[in-house]
């Protein structure tokens, strides 16, 4: 009787083994069929995908696909991959400051940005300032602007900066009434600045104006993202030159390092209009702050 159990739990044992391998090879399969495609990660639903490695502050993170430039061995750890993967999943999701902001890496980046140019006189102030420190920065022009100040985006383009989308109007009422205003809105913004600087010129760069916080702008920024290919950044830090009339040169200095904190990944909000006159002087604070601090600098990428 107790040799009959003891076979009976042998062969109960050897079945329960035999069921948990034949899942772990379905598991495989799928994974495999559902994740890899032709050496590509492609994820249906990241939290299912993650869902092993227990990163619960993934799970809201949801895409239809994500290619990897670089072909993923399956065999190896996905933990090696996974911040790759978040990057491609944040891009197309158009949550570019996600992207590039949310990395394991120790690098110090700073990214500088200037909203709401070209300008008369600050922004030629901000460019010369940006050559003397060998920086270069992301310019979100206005397109009204451009038409004003041809020569000025220009010159921001001849020395090498980034240009972005910063709507033509920045008319809020007008723009944001709906999808197809704002459309229309970008749309012109962007033929204005191929006008100026040639057909060959593309960005995929865009920032709202106001940025883009809050659900009730998730339907235009799906537009961009959809119907135009466009990647938005909002910022993590800002010199606060647009909380005012004009502040002191001090004042934005210290209001930078008061949003700066200790982040390593920094996407600095600033203004080039004419209206912000002590920004360029606070620029110079800034950076070298910045360089003392052993950041390095670089513009948007568009992924």
């Amino acid at each position: 009787m107790r040799r009959r159990k003891i076979r009976l739990g042998r062969v109960l044992l050897a079945l329960s083994l035999l069921i948990i391998i034949g899942f772990g090879v379905l598991f495989l399969l799928y994974y495999k069929d559902n994740f890899f495609v032709n050496g590509e990660v492609k994820i249906v639903d990241i939290d299912r995908a993650l869902s092993f490695n227990n990163n619960n502050s993934i799970k809201s993170l949801i895409a239809e696909e994500v290619d990897v430039e670089e072909n993923v061995d399956i065999s190896k750890e996905y933990e090696e991959k996974k911040e790759l993967v978040l990057k491609r999943i944040n891009a197309r999701r158009g949550d570019m400051l996600k992207a590039i902001t949310n990395t394991d890496d120790n690098r110090k980046i700073a990214y500088l940005t200037f909203d709401d140019g070209p300008s008369k006189v600050s922004t030629p102030k901000i460019l010369d300032i940006l050559d003397k420190y060998e920086v270069k920065a992301t310019f979100f022009v206005q397109g009204r602007n451009v038409d004003i100040y041809p020569d000025i985006l220009k010159d921001i383009y001849k020395r090498g900066h980034a240009i972005g989308n910063h709507s033509y109007s920045h008319d809020y009422k007008k723009m944001y009434k709906d999808e197809a205003s704002f459309l229309e809105d970008i749309d012109k913004a962007e033929a204005t600045m191929k006008k100026h600087l040639g057909d060959d010129f593309d960005t995929k760069l865009l920032r709202f104006p106001g940025g883009c916080f809050g659900q009730n702008k998730q339907a235009l920024k799906n537009a961009v993202l959809q119907k135009r290919d466009y990647v938005s950044y909002n910022w993590n830090c800002l010199n606060g030159d647009a909380e005012g009339k004009l502040f002191s040169r001090e004042h934005l200095f210290n209001r930078f390092k008061a949003t700066a904190g200790s982040k390593k990944k920094l996407v600095i909000l600033m203004h080039d209009t004419d209206a912000k006159k002590t920004t360029p002087d606070a620029l110079i604070d800034i950076i070298e702050y910045l360089k003392q601090n052993e950041f390095e600098f670089a513009t948007l990428p568009e992924y």
